[in-house]
């Protein structure tokens, strides 16, 4: 069964593919999202551009508060630093011959109609953002995702950051399931406890639930194609807070990070 990938422009994306392909996986087709939703650092930095004048009146008037801020930044950088090593290892030309689309949006009209001309069989979905219902119903077997928390705990965007505000780590890992109408609410195929973990920081968290999904995500499907794995409903799925990227704040940031600096002295 051929296996169409939805996801986003980042490396992470490409070392998935390939991947997908050394499981064994008829990747047919690559439908990217160019304008992605910015990652944890992306929204940092602009977070701190709109918020310029603010932080200086927090950094002037309190150096704790330069610290945590300074120290938010190594935090991502190291993580980013250990991702690239890890990514190293996947050969990019291995994809080149996949037909390769590129959207501004996973809902794009000009997607839909393509989808309605030549309906996917399966679909992995890695970042693209929440995909309409009339995309969903397009696909012969199933959409397939790679949510950031063991679910229902958890869902939405940003997962890690939450379960580092609230202390609560419980829900770390990778859940796959199938894409329904709701926000990672569709039935489950296998969840991945994050374990061994070596920092306790969003973008850590974020690192090491991408390495486990560019290693396991095309197992599961293939397994799932295969009829190994039958899909069980979630339990609590609608009772769970569905995060969003709007919910993280300077002061909750600060609120984690600080938290964090202060266990690492």
């Amino acid at each position: 069964m051929k296996v169409t990938l939805l996801t986003n422009n980042t490396d992470a994306a490409k070392a998935l593919a390939v991947s997908m392909l050394s499981q064994g996986l008829d990747l047919d087709r690559m439908v990217v999202v160019a304008s992605r939703e910015p990652s944890l650092r992306d929204r940092l930095v602009k977070s701190v551009r709109g918020e310029l004048s603010k932080i200086k009146q927090l950094i002037t008037l309190d150096s704790t508060t330069g610290k945590t801020l300074r120290f938010e930044r190594r935090c991502a950088t190291n993580a980013q630093k250990h991702l690239k090593r890890f990514i190293g290892q996947y050969d990019f030309k291995k994809i080149s011959h996949i037909p390769t689309k590129v959207f501004s949006s996973i809902n794009h009209p000009q997607l839909l109609e393509e989808f309605k001309h030549t309906p996917p069989e399966t679909c992995m979905v890695y970042g693209t953002g929440i995909i309409k219902e009339n995309l969903l119903q397009l696909a012969k077997k199933a959409f397939v995702n790679a949510h950031c928390s063991i679910l229902p705990d958890y869902r939405g965007t940003r997962s890690e950051f939450w379960q580092c505000f609230h202390d609560d780590f419980d829900s770390l890992g990778v859940t796959i399931h199938l894409v329904n109408s709701g926000v990672d609410t569709g039935e489950l195929l296998k969840q991945i406890p994050l374990t061994n973990v070596e920092y306790f920081d969003p973008d850590w968290l974020r690192v090491s639930n991408t390495i486990n999904i560019i290693e396991e995500f095309p197992k599961i499907v293939k397994a799932f194609i295969e009829g190994k794995i039958i899909p069980t409903a979630q339990d609590r799925a609608t009772h769970t807070r569905a995060y969003r990227f709007k919910d993280i704040t300077l002061e909750k940031r600060l609120t984690v990070y600080e938290r964090i600096r202060k266990q690492r002295k």
